[in-house]
């Protein structure tokens, strides 16, 4: 608990520290903001595989290797607002990855994606989660809206139906809801045998490779 604790008051008083010297309107046109919200899903999506696939390896170009494989496109080609946002995410990764130095290696995947979701929405006023209707985190429980759309995804994958990705725009903000699947190097944790206990304590789900783990959920400021 006490190990918990210090790793909130690092981010904080780290955030505190750089946000005066390099704060940004992060921001972006009401004409942009469903690219630029699927483009930071796509990179969260990527983040969260690229820290379980590889934790020991150059994280920001793993992130931006798993984020070409899911898009299409490399950083350098999305549209200039979209690149701004995304480069703001990668700055995020740089702060969390510097304060999870002494963190638990066991718990990577939780804590890092965590750490660079605080980073973020401070710098920025960008959230994002992963909220899931069997969430574990009680940050990642589904508000109303992402309880709705995360059960109209469950009916969809019981009809065997392709799943889309959900966007809103509501007054001064955009919504938007993107699928999240089970990969192989989930099944750690989150696999079989349900009920028992995986490597950081928790009870393992029982999920299987592809099946729908929940959502990546993104609230950007538009103007």
């Amino acid at each position: 608990m006490l190990k918990k604790a210090l790793i909130v008051s690092n981010i904080f008083l780290f955030c505190c520290w750089i946000r005066p010297l390099f704060g940004a309107h992060c921001g972006v046109s009401r004409e942009r903001a469903p690219e630029t919200a699927r483009y930071l899903a796509l990179f969260f999506a990527s983040g969260w595989e690229a820290i379980a696939k590889y934790p020991q390896g150059d994280l920001k170009e793993k992130i931006q290797e798993e984020l070409v494989r899911l898009s299409g496109k490399s950083l350098e080609e999305l549209p200039p607002e979209s690149q701004k946002v995304l480069q703001e995410a990668l700055k995020a990764v740089e702060i969390a990855l510097f304060l999870h130095q002494r963190g638990d290696e066991k718990d990577l995947p939780r804590l890092l994606g965590r750490q660079i979701e605080v980073i973020l929405a401070f710098r920025c006023g960008i959230r994002v989660k992963q909220p899931s209707l069997r969430f574990r985190d009680p940050y990642n429980r589904p508000d109303p809206w992402e309880k709705r759309f995360l059960e109209k995804f469950e009916v969809e994958v019981v009809k065997d139906r392709r799943i889309s990705a959900k966007g809103s725009l509501e007054d001064s903000q955009y919504r938007y809801l993107y699928p999240l699947w089970v990969h192989k190097s989930c099944l750690r944790c989150h696999g079989g045998p349900q009920g028992s206990r995986d490597i950081t304590g928790h009870l393992r789900e029982g999920y299987r490779e592809r099946d729908l783990r929940g959502a990546v959920s993104v609230v950007l400021p538009v103007y």
